[in-house]
C-alpha cells in the first residue's frame, strides 16, 4: 500500500494589506464621527494604518500604538519601558516644520479626535499634531525641546488624573520655555465625557459652537474661515492676549509676590482691552496654578479665592512703569513754554506715563515725581505738578489720598502733544 504523503500548508503571518481607500472605508464604518478629509490627511503624515483587517495603528517610526476596530481589551504598544514615553507625530510636526501643535496626552483615539477637530476648524493642513500614550506619560526634555518657537495646546482628560498629567507636561514645558497653553474643560459645560474623542461622538455629526474654541488661540495667526470663528472669547483667544507666564512661581516662597502680580496685571488688561469675567479669571488662575502647583502648598480652590480677592483690592498701576521712568531719562525735554529743569523733566514722564496709558488717566505720586525731578522736598514736588496743571501742560482726573506710601496715587491727563 503505497504511503500518502500530506503536507501541512502554512498560513502566512504576513497580513494581507488593504489599499489605503479601502483601509480608509473600514475605520470610518466603524467610527462614522470621523471625515474622509481627516483620515486621508492622517495617511498622507503616515501616522496611520491598518495592519490587520480588525485593527488599526496610530504611530510613526518613533513610537505608536495598535487597538482593535471595537477599542474592547485590546491596545498594543510599539514601545516598552523608557522609549514607550516617546511622542507619536513630533517627526511630523519638526520635518514639515508646523508651527501650530495640539499636544494630546492620553494617546490615539484623542489624537485623531483632535485631527477631526482641526478638520472642522478648517485649519488641518497647518495643525500638527503630537501624542504621549497615557496619563502615565514622563516628559523628555530632548523631545519637548524641538517644540520650541511653536504655538502649542496641552490637552489632557477631564477628570483628576488627567489634570495631573496636563501640570507635569506644563511645567515641563515651562522649565525649558516652551510657550503654550493648557486646555480648560471647564469652558465646555455643555460638553459630554471625559476626552476628545468623547466630546467628538457627543457631537452626532453636528458643529456645536464651541468646536472652534481649540482654534481660536491659532486665529490670530492662521487663516480660520469665518464659519468657523466664534464671537465668544475663548480661553485660547484669551491667552493669545494675555499670557500668566511672567507670574509663574519658579521657587518656593513666590506664591503671594506672584499671585500679587497676576492680580494687577489682569486689572491693566481690564482698562486697555476690556473686562474680564470671572470664568476668564479663574481660566488664568487655572493655567496659572497648572505650572506653579511644584512651587506652592496651597490648594487650587484657595489659591483662586485669593487671587480674587487681592484683584479686588488691588490698584490698577501699569506693570511697566519702571520701564517708562526709565525711557522718560532718554527722550528729549518738552517745549513747555519755560525754562525750568524739573518742570521739564515731570512734563516728560507724565508724556510716557501717558503713552503706556494710551487715552486713560496715568497714576503719579508727589514722591515719585520728587524722585525723578531730583528735587528736595516732597512740597516742592507738589507745588511743581500744581504748576504744570495751571499751565495746562496736565490735568488731575482724581486726587490721591496723602499719607502711607500705599496709598492711591493721584490720576493725571497729560494734555500737551506726545
Amino acid at each position: 500500500m503505497s504511503n500518502i504523503l500530506t503536507t501541512k500548508v502554512k498560513r502566512s503571518r504576513e497580513p494581507v494589506r488593504a489599499c489605503p481607500q479601502k483601509q480608509s472605508a473600514m475605520f470610518l464604518n466603524a467610527f462614522p464621527c470621523f471625515s474622509q478629509d481627516t483620515v486621508t490627511e492622517v495617511m498622507k503624515r503616515n501616522l496611520f494604518s491598518m495592519p490587520l483587517p480588525n485593527e488599526w495603528r496610530f504611530g510613526d517610526s518613533n513610537n505608536g500604538s495598535t487597538r482593535r476596530l471595537n477599542w474592547k481589551k485590546f491596545k498594543r504598544s510599539d514601545n516598552e519601558g523608557t522609549d514607550w514615553h516617546k511622542l507619536v507625530g513630533l517627526c511630523d510636526v519638526v520635518e514639515r516644520d508646523r508651527r501650530y501643535v495640539i499636544f494630546v496626552i492620553e494617546g490615539s483615539k484623542d489624537a485623531l479626535a483632535a485631527f477631526e477637530f482641526a478638520h472642522r476648524a478648517g485649519v488641518l493642513r497647518d495643525v500638527g499634531v503630537v501624542a504621549a500614550l497615557g496619563s502615565g506619560y514622563r516628559p523628555i526634555n530632548s523631545e519637548l525641546k524641538r517644540l520650541a518657537g511653536r504655538r502649542l495646546i496641552v490637552i489632557g482628560d477631564r477628570d483628576h488624573v488627567g489634570v495631573e498629567s496636563v501640570r507635569r507636561v506644563s511645567s515641563a514645558l515651562c522649565s525649558i520655555g516652551v510657550d503654550h497653553v493648557a486646555l480648560n474643560w471647564n469652558s465646555f459645560p455643555d460638553a459630554d465625557g471625559k476626552d476628545l474623542f468623547d466630546l467628538l461622538q457627543s457631537s452626532n455629526g453636528k458643529t456645536p459652537h464651541w468646536y472652534c474654541k481649540f482654534f481660536s488661540f491659532f486665529s490670530p495667526f492662521l487663516s480660520v474661515p469665518q464659519s468657523s470663528q466664534s464671537s465668544l472669547f475663548s480661553l485660547f483667544s484669551l491667552f493669545s492676549l494675555f499670557s500668566p507666564k511672567p507670574f509663574i512661581c519658579t521657587a518656593s516662597g513666590q506664591r503671594n509676590r506672584k499671585l500679587f502680580d497676576l492680580a494687577r496685571a489682569t486689572k491693566q488688561f481690564g482698562v486697555h482691552q476690556r473686562k474680564l469675567t470671572h470664568s476668564e479669571l479663574a481660566q488664568i488662575l487655572d493655567a496659572w496654578y497648572a505650572a506653579s502647583a511644584p512651587f506652592i502648598e496651597m490648594g487650587r480652590d484657595e489659591c483662586l479665592i485669593h487671587f480674587l480677592r487681592v484683584r479686588d483690592k488691588v490698584r490698577s498701576v501699569p506693570a511697566n512703569i519702571k520701564e517708562a521712568m526709565e525711557r522718560a531719562r532718554s527722550e528729549p525735554l518738552p517745549d513747555i513754554g519755560i525754562e525750568c529743569v524739573p518742570l521739564h523733566k515731570i512734563a516728560v514722564v507724565c508724556c510716557e506715563l501717558q503713552r503706556v496709558q494710551l487715552g486713560h488717566p496715568f497714576f503719579l505720586s508727589v514722591r515719585k515725581a520728587q524722585a525723578f525731578a531730583g528735587l528736595t522736598s516732597v512740597s516742592a514736588a507738589y507745588d511743581a505738578l500744581q504748576t504744570l496743571e495751571s499751565m495746562e501742560v496736565i490735568k488731575c482726573v482724581k486726587r490721591g489720598i496723602a499719607g502711607n506710601p500705599g496709598n492711591p496715587a493721584t490720576r493725571w491727563r497729560y494734555l500737551f502733544p506726545m
